[in-house]
């Protein structure tokens, strides 16, 4: 607060952040889980757009290209083409401000760049290496953290115009790396077993059926 560090007067209740099988839109999610599995799954699906079954972000290749454009008459060295996902931070109009995106769980689909007769066709871009190198044509590299998608920065590599938006499906994620979680759980000492058998009488020849449950105490560590 104000810069410095100040010392909470409540603890903070993780409970407040979880959501476990609805997903709420005035709710940022931490986690769920999966108690057949003893799971804490941090890798979330977002809840959907009001237009979308799923969660996308779609940008505009021609708002992406004006951009460009601009940055490049002020300073070619410095220009980038690039956009920033919805939802992502630090954008002051996101949804999941605190949100970042989990790496490999994207899936860029725009129109072909590649000149020809299938030029414009939607077509699923390929992520370079985000440190390595330029993205060139149908490529991409991303910025996980931020949400920044970055095309290929060759001035006359335009994104095609005129034939749809770059869609971009993705997971987030709340955790960052190096977080450790800890957490508590009670677990049942008896399970049920059920038992069902087929016995056939020797002088009829008729099949008898037999159901046997019974329930069973059993320690934790024998499971």
């Amino acid at each position: 607060m104000g810069g410095g560090w100040t010392s909470p007067t409540t603890t903070f209740d993780i409970t407040d952040y979880f959501a476990n099988g609805t997903i709420n839109r005035d709710t940022e999610m931490a986690f769920i889980t999966d108690s057949y599995r003893g799971q804490a799954i941090f890798a979330l699906t977002p809840p959907p757009e009001v237009a979308n079954s799923q969660w996308i972000s779609d940008l505009d290749p021609a708002l992406i290209n004006d951009a460009f454009d601009n940055s490049y008459r002020a300073n070619r060295g410095t220009a980038r083409r690039y956009a920033v996902v919805s939802s992502m931070y630090p954008s002051a109009s996101n949804y999941l401000q605190y949100a970042t995106l989990v790496p490999g769980s994207e899936k860029v689909i725009g129109p072909n760049m590649t000149p020809g007769a299938a030029y414009g066709v939607p077509i699923q871009y390929e992520r370079v290496p985000f440190a390595l190198t330029d993205p060139g044509l149908n490529q991409y590299r991303i910025n996980y953290d931020t949400g920044e998608i970055f095309f290929s920065s060759v001035y006359d590599q335009r994104l095609p115009e005129g034939y749809g938006d770059i869609h971009v499906n993705y997971k987030v994620r709340f955790n960052k790396d190096g977080d450790v979680v800890r957490g508590d759980y009670l677990t049942s000492s008896a399970i049920v077993i059920h038992l069902g058998m087929r016995m056939f009488d020797p002088e009829s020849s008729k099949v008898h059926a037999v159901d046997l449950t019974n329930t069973i105490k059993v320690r934790n560590a024998l499971r």
